[in-house]
């Protein structure tokens, strides 16, 4: 399986959307075992599909993912890191409301909303790059055909 850029830039939508309730299940859920797999529901899919999925994620490759997003975030710039924060942070945000939380995320920061509208961008192909050398194989279980 290919994964193009526009492809990638939804699954790091989805990643960073549900980063915080994804990692607080994995956390909750029995212990590892060699394959286990675990059940992930998303409120958001970034504004595509219907408004509830649900993934079969091996727990090895989801953690290992998580992992790889949380080590890309720790390594932000203070700017992008304060963007990250007011946006993703707070838990799930939808396209619908991107645009009020980029205003008011803009107002919080003291920036123009374009800023912000860039740096979320910038996020998203950062992260995006990151999910790109972990491979299609890692990633399967969160790829929609």
């Amino acid at each position: 399986m290919i994964l193009d850029n526009n492809r990638l830039l939804e699954l790091a939508e989805l990643v960073l959307c549900n980063l915080h309730d994804w990692r607080e299940e994995l956390r909750l859920v029995e212990p590892s075992r060699g394959g286990s797999y675990i059940t992930l529901t998303t409120a958001s899919s970034g504004g595509i599909g219907s408004p509830v999925e649900t993934f079969v994620v091996r727990r090895d490759d989801l953690d290992s993912t998580l992992r790889a997003v949380e080590r890309r975030l720790r390594k932000l710039s203070p700017d992008l890191r304060a963007v990250y924060e007011k946006v993703y942070g707070r838990g799930v945000y939808d396209e619908k409301g991107q645009r009020a939380k980029q205003l008011s995320v803009a107002e919080d920061l003291g920036r123009h909303p374009r800023t912000v509208g860039r740096h979320v961008r910038r996020i998203k192909m950062m992260v995006a790059g990151t999910l790109a050398n972990l491979g299609p194989q890692r990633l399967r279980g969160l790829l929609r055909e």
